[in-house]
């Protein structure tokens, strides 16, 4: 991969800044978690009782099969338990040929249908080491960052990586630490890459999650169809983490609002890169973080 000269990342540039952000690419809405039971280690979906909406299955470590019967809307019911011998004969068949991303001592799946009918690919997404599903609903990529931002540098363009910094590295492999590149930035000129399980994080100003409008970010997989971990850091210590999928290799935006924990004050933010040996460019590119307050 050979950097672009100035003269085309300036002409991207504006293209980026004069046509529609679906043009190249498309936005994740965080919809909602299941409780699956320990240990799930493949998800699939399908209609698995007949009534014409998208159901889920998952497959647990224990070897039983969790399924949750869609709801046509987006939203799932709870999972009912089942033996392998009695779960769907499809979801069986289904669940058998997944395939599952290992980073570290964790893995996650992901399983892309259109659960809530509006013709547009959705996702589903298990982890290992969580014992629930996270559904992710596609739609129209939200605001720009703005001036209420509490990230700062949020697109990279000072070109260079402070205010963030590295933080965990759980990288094994081959691995390329973060850094500012502009090779095909969503936004403006620069944005930021690594390869392996490395952390990019940014503390700031614990803000009640209450103020918060919306946490949003843009991420890219050449690869396609790759996960990232996105972190989201409290005052008392805690935090919450999630993996989300890319869809293909362009620009994907995620809207993770709802993943915040009600009550707590938010006070940093990471996603962590991909690490994997089976795709020819395992990088992980972020571009336009915002962490909104206000409207």
């Amino acid at each position: 991969m050979s950097r672009r000269d100035t003269v085309l990342t300036m002409v991207l540039s504006f293209l980026l800044a004069a046509v529609s952000p679906l043009a190249f690419g498309s936005s994740f809405q965080a919809a909602g978690h299941y409780t699956v039971g320990d240990h799930p280690l493949a998800i699939a979906a399908g209609d698995f009782n007949g009534d014409g909406k998208i159901d889920l299955a998952v497959a647990k470590r224990d070897k039983t099969i969790g399924v949750l019967l869609g709801n046509g809307d987006g939203t799932f019911g709870e999972a009912a338990k089942y033996s392998a011998a009695q779960a769907p004969r499809e979801a069986v068949i289904r669940l058998r040929t997944q395939a599952m991303r290992v980073s570290g001592k964790e893995a996650s799946a992901v399983v892309f249908a259109d659960f809530n009918g509006d013709g547009r690919m959705d996702q589903a997404v298990i982890i290992s080491g969580k014992n629930e599903v996270s559904v992710l609903l596609r739609g129209e990529p939200s605001s720009t960052p703005s001036p209420n931002n509490l990230i700062e540098n949020p697109s990279f363009e000072s070109g260079r990586l402070s205010p963030w910094y590295q933080g965990a590295d759980y990288c094994s492999g081959t691995c390329v630490n973060w850094q500012i590149g502009g090779l095909d930035p969503f936004t403006g000129h620069f944005d930021a890459g690594d390869v392996g399980n490395i952390e990019l994080r940014q503390d700031f100003a614990a803000t009640a999650v209450s103020s918060i409008a919306h946490i949003e970010l843009w991420i890219r997989h050449p690869a396609g169809d790759q996960p990232a971990a996105i972190n989201l850091y409290y005052s008392d210590g805690t935090y919450g983490e999630f993996v989300v999928y890319t869809s293909d290799e362009n620009w994907d935006l995620f809207d993770v609002t709802s993943d915040l924990a009600p009550g707590e004050t938010l006070n940093g933010f990471s996603i962590f890169g991909f690490e994997a040996s089976d795709v020819s460019e395992p990088f992980t590119y972020v571009d336009g973080v915002g962490v909104m307050i206000g409207d």
